[in-house]
């Protein structure tokens, strides 16, 4: 038997994997972010041998060891990285490559993102320092580095996505549009949309619009939220909310990296903002929740709608400037009355990001 496996602590857990279109230069820094992380590259071939000649129990058991688990430099084994994936429950085609002519990065985790959510740099460096970083975070997002740095990994990540994954480029036929759809959504971030919308404005049909949106959701680069409704008058019951998964990608397909002091969305900044750190924050606890946002015809609006696991309700409303008085929706209030309703503001924002 291996010397990797120790039957005595076998153990099943429940894995995801991300696709990740991201590039090598944020997948290095990702693992310098998570010194826990284990990885593996599949360059060594004594490793790979290793692995190869592990029984199914005994790659199941490795991989649950870790809470994250990086496998790079794929190149001709992904044979052994489908096995891997579908042990864990993966189906192998969910997977997609970082880079694929040159260094692969497939990802194994209980974590969602390579960037670093606001909980792990508060647990790291303290409320009181992210409380100052936090203008920053708005316009560079959750990586670190210096502003000229951020700049040039940033604007490297809005290059074309079917360039990033073989999986992906085969369900691509117009891959220019997809940048079309990106820059679309980056101007409508947070705000109420429709695929037909996106189509025309990309200038493709709306069915092709609707699929590549759902492939940058399936390969966590935005974020879905649906419209929450029960049918009752004046709620609209169409439409969705896109949030991108880090302020970073956002303000690159906007490319504005303007400080907020000379933003005119700052206000859709802070929502993308907050509710894309707390959905990594849910994922990153392993929680499973569903996200909506509520909308009536005539300007009435809940910007977030948690829905936990046991069957309750959040809702939010998300307000840059902490002095403005934000009354909840009467209309929500009359439908939903057992849905509590709290403003997010910038004097309470920790409580709502971190737990």
């Amino acid at each position: 038997m291996s010397a990797l496996f120790r039957p005595d602590k076998a153990e099943t857990f429940k894995h995801q994997a991300l696709i990740t279109p991201f590039p090598e230069a944020l997948v290095g820094q990702w693992i310098e972010n998570k010194p826990n992380s284990e990885v593996y590259s599949l360059d060594n071939k004594v490793l790979v041998k290793r692995l190869s000649d592990l029984s199914d129990k005994e790659i199941t058991w490795l991989f649950n060891q870790e809470q994250e688990s990086v496998i790079i430099n794929i190149g001709a084994q992904r044979p052994l990285v489908d096995r891997i994936l579908k042990l864990q429950g993966i189906k192998p085609f969910t997977i997609v490559t970082s880079n694929l002519r040159q260094n692969e990065t497939a990802r194994l985790t209980l974590q969602h993102v390579l960037f670093p959510s606001l909980q792990e740099y508060v647990r790291r460096n303290g409320v009181f320092s992210e409380g100052e970083a936090l203008q920053k975070r708005l316009v560079f997002g959750m990586l670190e580095g210096d502003e000229t740095q951020l700049l040039t990994l940033l604007r490297k990540e809005k290059i074309g996505i079917k360039n990033r994954s073989e999986e992906l480029a085969l369900r691509i036929n117009k891959p220019k549009e997809i940048e079309k759809i990106c820059c679309f959504l980056a101007h409508k971030a947070t705000q109420t949309v429709l695929f037909s919308q996106a189509g025309q404005w990309s200038e493709i049909d709306n069915e092709t619009a609707q699929r590549y949106i759902l492939l940058l959701e399936q390969i966590r680069y935005v974020y879905r939220l649906e419209s929450f409704h029960s049918n009752l008058k004046h709620e609209f019951k169409k439409g969705n909310r896109i949030v991108f998964s880090d302020n970073g990608l956002l303000n690159a397909h906007l490319q504005n990296f303007n400080s907020i002091e000379n933003r005119m969305d700052i206000d859709y900044l802070w929502k993308n903002w907050l509710m894309s750190e707390r959905i990594k924050r849910d994922l990153n606890s392993g929680l499973t929740n569903e996200y909506f946002f509520w909308q009536a015809h005539y300007g009435q609006g809940i910007d977030f709608i948690v829905k936990h696991s046991n069957e309750s309700y959040e809702a939010f409303i998300f307000n840059w400037n902490s002095s403005k008085k934000h009354s909840p929706p009467p209309l929500f209030k009359k439908y939903y009355p057992h849905i509590p309703i709290k403003v997010i503001n910038t004097n309470n924002y920790l409580s709502f990001l971190i737990e």
